[in-house]
């Protein structure tokens, strides 16, 4: 608590400023509202009211209007949300909880207003009429208070760059000034509401800085959850503990034996998380997992530091059936605060991260970190607890991502294997030179045995909300399916190439068409504007393949609509030509799009472009796709007869229908004529041959 020493006539006098601070802050309050609830406005409330809305100011009134959108209740509680969540998602759980503290100011603001129901201005001097808000205090003006002041005492406690300080001191005054000015200026409060405002919203704001403060350094005093007993009368045994354990030191020994102790608290936070009993007081593999655990946190810390850093287990006894674990007993002072320790907190916390250890316990947002450390006689700092207590529902945002993969949520004590191992693999030689080959062996055989103890102690539990969260993430984890179409879609052209050609292949074998047909079609296929269609038809068949309905309908619609409005920008950029552009839309035309989001038939949405129309090759898609269907139905129903190819020769390409069927034409009557003709002899007479030819 921040003091402030007084010579009142007597020496040692203490003012708590904080206390004092809040107390005249209150008492500021409580005239004001009794003021307001024996009138509805003072002359002084006028004359002020009147003169803020004569100013004129060009965009004032815009201004006004932005600051009151944004200290409006749906933008303000989403915005508290979105705060809460980002600092719960950053593994912040003390600054989450201080975010969301100030709920209870804005229910405090609220039944102030009831209490004193004071009349909101008349439309005299309102532009907008509240006849049934009260006037007594501002909402709008408290929310801004409490929630930038907050963010504001946040940011100065946990920000080191004085540039950044500046400019969210400042934001959040003007946003704050022209919230107040604005309830004035358009005539929804009083002056007098909006100084109450202002007194509560900073009440709430030194409350919730003082108590968080007090957290923060530990010096908060909080309620025993069980009676304290009495340690026991042991010769050369100190008997010391924490919230959920009872340690014995016997320095004679040199051993520190950890019996937990849960209170009812603890238990049932860990109850409601997995749905069994607390780990450490009846699991042994727990025991057995956290022992591995330290053993890979000593040699980590030798390789990184040049030092064993954390005290070893040096048995698991059970006595009374209960599990206790006997450690090194490490002689020293513990540090006053994480403050004092806050270089190796941050040290640790991000080597910790880097390895996918678990991080709560040496976490500078745990007030308790430093407790779990001992200054040894030779003033280095020594680890001698990593295993918690408390569950957590807000890990640091890496770690959350592998506690939904691996169904470990909420958190307790997890160990990211994937990620160790990686590290390991990673850091071969630098750990081999540090460690030896024999230390990384070490090293290795002690995550086998954590890795397997940690499965056995969590497979024995029901872990209901674990098993969820697993099953959501594997729902919504798009990352391998999207990695796959890539790689598919880098290939499209080729697959939907292969595809056709394999069902011309397929049209010879079966006699369907002849090899001057199937040449021709193949010659098709080549051409560049086939070839660009063909990519695209094989990406849609990728996406379809590696996502799953809706997403795969979404993806190719996207895909579709994407490549249309690029060609439409390139064109306007002049990147590509009117014909270029005209190919493109024939290629990405609006039946595509459409047909794109139907499940199954999307996957060959490209089929309806006008380039797979004009070429001849709708048929072949076609067969192809429906000789896929199961159980030979294609076959056996007589469908392949519906897309059998026309029996006719390959015609010259380029030639118009039109010249086709008058070329066709005059052949035939050639024919005709040459049929009913009689020969011709030399001596034939000019007549006869013209009658002949009539």
């Amino acid at each position: 608590m921040v003091t402030l020493r007084a010579d009142l006539g007597h020496p040692s006098i203490r003012v708590p400023i904080v206390p004092m601070s809040m107390l005249m802050i209150a008492g500021a309050v409580a005239f004001l509202a009794v003021v307001a609830a024996g009138t509805a406005q003072t002359q002084a409330d006028l004359s002020v009211a009147q003169w803020v809305q004569a100013i004129d100011v060009p965009g004032l009134g815009g201004l006004a209007t932005v600051a009151n959108f944004l200290t409006s209740a749906p933008i303000a509680i989403g915005l508290w949300l979105v705060t809460t969540a980002f600092f719960v998602l950053r593994g912040r759980p003390l600054e989450a909880i201080a975010v969301f503290s100030i709920f209870g100011i804005w229910i405090v603001n609220q039944f102030v207003g009831m209490v004193v129901d004071r009349p909101s201005p008349s439309l005299a001097i309102s532009e907008m009429s509240r006849a049934d808000s009260g006037s007594f205090p501002s909402g709008h003006t408290t929310g801004a208070v409490v929630f930038y002041g907050t963010l504001t005492f946040l940011a100065f406690s946990n920000i080191g760059r004085t540039s950044v300080k500046i400019w969210v001191i400042v934001g959040a005054v003007a946003i704050v000034g022209l919230t107040a000015l604005s309830r004035v200026y358009v005539g929804a409060h009083w002056p007098s509401d909006v100084l109450a405002s202002l007194l509560i919203g900073a009440l709430g704001v030194v409350a919730i800085g003082h108590v968080y403060t007090l957290i923060k350094e530990d010096r908060l005093s909080l309620p025993r959850f069980h009676k304290k007993q009495a340690p026991p009368t042991i010769d050369g045994v100190t008997v010391t503990g924490s919230v959920a354990s009872r340690v014995l030191l016997d320095w004679k020994a040199g051993t520190a034996t950890k019996e937990y102790r849960p209170p009812w608290l603890v238990r049932a936070l860990y109850w409601v998380a997995f749905q069994a009993p607390f780990p450490y007081q009846a699991n042994r593999h727990a025991l057995l997992a956290a022992a591995a655990n330290r053993k890979i946190v000593g040699l980590l810390t030798r390789h990184r530091f040049g030092q064993d850093m954390i005290a070893p287990v040096l048995s698991i006894d059970e006595a009374d059936g209960r599990y206790r674990l006997v450690t090194e007993l490490v002689e020293g002072i513990e540090p006053e605060s994480n403050s004092a320790v806050a270089e190796t907190l941050s040290e640790f916390y991000h080597y910790f991260q880097e390895t996918g250890l678990p991080t709560w316990q040496i976490s500078p947002a745990n007030p308790h970190a430093h407790t779990n450390f001992i200054r040894n006689r030779q003033g280095e700092l020594k680890l001698i607890d990593i295993e918690s207590s408390i569950v957590s529902f807000s890990p640091p945002f890496g770690q959350l991502r592998a506690a939904l993969r691996d169904g470990l949520y909420p958190v307790f004590d997890d160990v990211d294997f994937i990620r160790l191992r990686a590290y390991l693999q990673s850091q071969r030689e630098q750990l081999v030179a540090s460690l030896t080959m024999g230390g990384l062996e070490e090293l290795e055989r002690a995550i086998d045995d954590a890795e397997a103890y940690s499965i056995s102690w969590k497979q024995s539990e029901p872990r209901i909300w674990g098993r969820i969260a697993r099953t959501v993430y594997a729902f919504f984890n798009w990352n391998p399916l999207l990695r796959r179409a890539g790689r598919m879609v880098d290939g499209a052209e080729a697959m939907a190439t292969s595809f056709l050609n394999a069902a011309l292949d397929r049209w010879e074998v079966e006699k369907r068409i002849d090899a001057a047909r199937a040449a021709d079609l193949r010659d098709q296929i080549q051409t560049s504007e086939v070839a660009s269609l063909l990519k695209h038809l094989g990406a849609h068949i990728a996406l379809s393949v590696a996502l799953r309905f809706p997403f795969g309908s979404i993806a190719r619609f996207a895909w579709v609509a994407y490549f249309r409005l690029k060609a439409r920008y390139d064109l306007a950029r002049a990147r590509i030509t009117r014909e270029e552009y005209a190919e493109a839309r024939s290629i990405h035309s609006i039946p595509v799009m459409l047909i794109s989001l139907i499940p199954g038939f999307g996957t060959i949405a490209y089929m309806a472009s006008g380039t797979v129309r004009s070429t001849g090759l709708t048929r072949l898609l076609i067969d192809q796709i429906a000789s896929k269907l199961p159980f030979r139905l294609y076959g056996r129903l007589g469908l392949s007869n519906l897309t059998a190819p026309r029996q006719e020769a390959a015609r010259p390409r380029g030639i118009p229908l039109r010249k086709r069927v008058l070329t066709g034409c005059e052949d035939a009557y050639q024919h005709l004529v040459s049929s009913v003709t009689p020969p011709q002899h030399a001596h034939a007479t000019p007549r006869a041959k013209k009658e002949t030819r009539i």
